[in-house]
């Protein structure tokens, strides 16, 4: 003899309400899983691209006749492209990527010990300006910082015998503008897009590209 059990109406419209109850908070759990790996994805290939720029700048021979060079269009336009491929081929949308550029010379200490900074800064696309809520990280305490370090790192080469390294500091900051798998402002701030930023800043080095290798 088989005996079947048959829920009763109001045990099966229980069930139901559980699932109604519960499936909007998996959905939304799917949802954010999904949304938190294409977020890592993008932040990392906004720093992968950020340290391509900032090394692929560094990278000239630096002095007097130089800093004169790097300030050129071209030269400039160089190290914009080699981020924006290198944010293409990370799968970023170009339009999406906006650059800020800053390239620091400090000169040596003068009788009073203070340093003169000559600043130089380039955007793409032309006349990019910080978001709200980002600044310029005191890019210049960043950079006379890099050129004390310099300095000691100097006077090492210089009791070597090696010919000392100028102080001078390019600063990369790279910003992307992330798209959010919802798009809704329902779900507050975390529905809009989100603009993912990364900073490198390097010393120059007397080796590397020439001629634009």
């Amino acid at each position: 003899m088989t005996i079947r059990m048959r829920k009763r109406p109001e045990e099966a419209g229980q069930s139901m309400l559980e699932v109604a109850l519960i499936l909007p908070f998996l959905a939304l759990l799917l949802v954010a899983t999904v949304e938190a790996g294409f977020a890592l994805r993008d932040y990392l290939m906004v720093q992968s691209a950020n340290r391509e720029g900032v090394r692929w700048a560094v990278r000239t021979p630096p002095g007097d006749e130089y800093r004169d060079h790097f300030h050129s269009a071209a030269e400039v336009e160089s190290v914009f492209n080699r981020i924006r491929i290198a944010a293409d081929e990370g799968g970023l949308r170009e339009d999406d990527v906006s650059i800020i550029f800053t390239h620091v010379y400090i000169a040596d200490e003068d009788e009073d010990g203070q340093r003169e900074p000559t600043i130089f800064k380039a955007t793409w696309p032309p006349g990019f300006d910080y978001p709200p809520g980002f600044d310029d990280g005191d890019i210049l305490t960043l950079s006379v910082d890099n050129a004390t370090k310099a300095a000691s790192i100097n006077a090492t080469r210089q009791s070597a015998g090696y010919e000392p390294l100028w102080n001078e500091v390019v600063v990369i900051e790279v910003f992307y503008r992330h798209e959010t798998v919802w798009g809704f402002d329902i779900v507050g701030s975390f529905g809009r897009d989100w603009t993912m930023y990364a900073q490198s800043s390097m010393r120059m080095v007397g080796t590397g590209r020439l001629g634009g290798e």
